[in-house]
């Protein structure tokens, strides 16, 4: 038995065909389509490394405040300077990242990471 349709027979719920698609994170959208850096800051990698660095960051700022007792860096015992060195080594890098990432240099007055 073959069985015909008609534009009539078919019900048009339009709703069961809509996809609900995240929207990607504002700062993303500021990035460019193609090439390393963009592929970098957007990796979930990158973002939960320098996330990472952050805490790890904000304990290590408790441990250097209590058992550091130079007054600068130069004259700190070598793991403080090794730490500090390694934290600021790291945040450039991530600056660099996502400066490189941007669709246009300017647009990093408007990226959240930035400000």
């Amino acid at each position: 038995a073959h069985s015909t349709w008609t534009k009539d027979s078919v019900v048009r719920d339009e709703s069961a065909f809509h996809v609900e698609r995240a929207e990607p994170e504002p700062d993303l959208l500021l990035y460019r389509i193609d090439g390393v850096w963009q592929k970098l800051a957007r990796s979930a990698m990158f973002r939960n490394v320098a996330l990472g660095m952050i805490i790890f960051n904000v304990f290590w700022i408790a441990i250097d405040t209590d058992f550091n007792k130079a007054d600068v860096i130069t004259e700190a015992a070598w793991p403080f300077q090794v730490a500090d060195n390694t934290f600021c080594a790291f945040f450039c890098f991530e600056i660099v990242v996502r400066f490189m990432a941007l669709q246009r240099g300017s647009d990093a007055i408007v990226d959240p990471w930035f400000v």
